[in-house]
């Protein structure tokens, strides 16, 4: 069921040549009014059945976000799973647990 709340998001670290993060991590940002919806599948891999559960999030435009950048959603935090769509006035965007 979809519902609004505040999200956290938080811009990704800077990398060094070999693509590990450096430098400090950034301060969360609260969103108040995102759009959240919940979202679970399945697709069949090669390695059998592979479950995907997360979210998918919809944020007003103004709203600087990439793939990079990590969101915690009640309580946890997850990284966007794909490209962020920017459809004018909101962008949509898919996310999976990251930790």
């Amino acid at each position: 069921m979809a519902r609004k709340e505040t999200i956290e998001i938080r811009a990704p670290r800077e990398l060094d040549r070999f693509n590990d993060p450096i430098g400090p991590e950034s301060d969360w940002v609260a969103v108040p009014g995102a759009t959240v919806v919940p979202r679970n599948s399945s697709e069949q891999d090669q390695r059998g059945t592979v479950i995907i559960a997360g979210f998918m999030v919809v944020v007003p435009s103004v709203i600087a976000v990439s793939e990079r950048h990590e969101i915690r959603l009640r309580g946890e935090v997850h990284q966007i799973d794909g490209d962020v769509g920017d459809y004018g006035r909101r962008k949509i965007f898919y996310t999976i647990r990251a930790k």
